[in-house]
């Protein structure tokens, strides 16, 4: 349901006149650097949430 929302509030209010707010990182470019950390922080923070997280199995 999260990544729904965000791309609801980016397409709803991730613009001023055209041009994308700093935080909307959906519409930006591929050689953006702000898109590129915000993903590259996005996946670091993923990789760690699921490797510390995530419940454990028994065996």
């Amino acid at each position: 349901m999260t990544p729904v929302a965000w791309l609801l509030a980016v397409m709803l209010f991730g613009f001023d006149h055209g041009h994308p707010y700093f935080w909307s990182v959906l519409p930006r470019a591929n050689d953006d650097p702000i898109a590129l950390m915000a993903a590259a922080v996005s996946l670091a923070l993923g990789l760690v949430g699921q490797m510390t997280l995530r419940p454990r199995a028994i065996s």
